[in-house]
């Protein structure tokens, strides 16, 4: 990990703050098809037995799987199931749950452990379906409360490749101070091609990634994956698994296009206005995501 002056640590805190305050809520009123959208927190046994036949049908191994429903159930054991949607229900821009509420018990459960996030979560699912180059460079700066996660309980992830793929996905990417999404997209692009990242061709399982641009000042910007999520397709549906934050809850949503799912996050992340940095942008595996658009201009 690079060492970090005074200045980048507080813009890091900053970020990270604002990460978790932009996953724990989002704006529904840019979701034109929110109507259409079903989710559930799979917090019952028949939403739990559909996932996993989906799952399967995307290759995804028995032992992730084991490892995702284990930390799923542990979560929800704790929290108040009037606050989850047990079966699926409509998505709409309130969610059930209160975040402080949530952190509160999950501290009070697990207070030598903060949990799992969806960086963790996606590649606990995604590892078999990712490489990286073994000697990559790595730049851990807005990973690191994730690190002290995996240092506290590793189950998140499966072996030593997992951890490796873990910090060179996740590694912030140097960038420009520019609005141009398609500068950043090749920017990320070129970085993840250098450090050996590949994502397999696979059908029916990507990783979905909201990336955020950063600076520091106009000779210091790079580019983040502040949350990620993974994207199963089965049946002409569009299945999308994320942890929301690290004391928030799993959440399985269905979408019939790109375009719900790209509205989705874009409702939820993209909150800033005259920001000097570019708009936050989705990738799918190392491509930006077919139907990416932005639901409003600064």
């Amino acid at each position: 990990m690079r060492n970090l002056s005074m200045k980048k640590v507080i813009a890091v805190i900053i970020s990270l703050l604002t990460a978790a305050q932009l996953s724990a809520c989002g704006s529904g009123t840019d979701r034109p098809t929110a109507d259409e959208i079903l989710y559930s927190n799979l917090a019952s046994a028949p939403v739990q037995q559909q996932m996993a036949e989906i799952l399967t049908s995307a290759d995804i191994s028995k032992a992730r799987q084991q490892v995702f429903f284990d930390h799923v159930n542990q979560f929800n054991s704790i929290m108040d199931t009037g606050h989850l949607a047990l079966d699926f229900e409509k998505l709409t821009a309130e969610s059930k749950y209160d975040p402080y509420e949530m952190q509160d018990k999950w501290n009070a459960a697990s207070p030598d452990f903060m949990g799992y996030n969806c960086r963790i979560t996606a590649l606990g699912l995604m590892g078999d379906f990712i490489q990286a180059s073994a000697d990559s460079e790595t730049r851990e700066d807005m990973i690191m409360m994730d690190l002290v996660a995996l240092e506290e309980d590793a189950a998140g992830l499966i072996g030593e490749h997992d951890i490796s793929v873990f910090k060179a996905l996740y590694s912030t990417v140097p960038t420009t101070m520019s609005k141009d999404i398609n500068i950043h997209v090749q920017n990320l692009q070129a970085d993840w091609n250098a450090r050996g990242i590949r994502f397999p061709e696979h059908p029916n399982a990507s990783l979905v990634c909201v990336v955020f641009h950063e600076s520091i000042d106009e000779h210091d910007n790079y580019l983040f994956i502040g949350h990620t999520g993974v994207l199963l397709a089965h049946q002409e549906k569009l299945y999308f698994i994320e942890k929301i934050a690290f004391q928030e809850p799993y959440q399985l949503t269905v979408f019939s296009t790109r375009e719900q799912l790209n509205d989705y996050l874009m409702g939820k992340y993209d909150t800033a206005f005259d920001q000097p940095t570019a708009a936050p942008f989705i990738m799918e595996n190392d491509q930006l995501l077919d139907g990416y658009r932005r639901l409003r201009e600064d």
